[in-house]
């Protein structure tokens, strides 16, 4: 993804609870809550980043934080 279609995720982290399924370039999906949103000016311009909880898995309840060009899609879902 890129940091404009990351960014468009960042109002999501005021809406109590915004929840998420990420998709990454790797195939890998994790879904649970959406933390926050930062962009590439805020990152050093490393890259925009979402930081989100994952609901299960060994990731469960720690706080993940993935640039924009590991993501493939990013789906609300509740």
């Amino acid at each position: 993804m890129t940091e404009n279609e990351v960014m468009k995720f960042y109002d999501l982290i005021f809406e109590q609870p915004a929840y998420i399924r990420a998709i990454f370039k790797d195939g890998t999906i994790l879904t649970g809550r959406l933390i926050d949103v930062t962009s590439s000016w805020d990152n050093d311009d490393e890259g925009s980043y979402i930081t989100f909880v994952p609901a299960v898995g060994p990731l469960a309840r720690r706080y993940v934080m993935r640039l924009d060009y590991e993501l493939e899609k990013i789906e609300v879902i509740g």
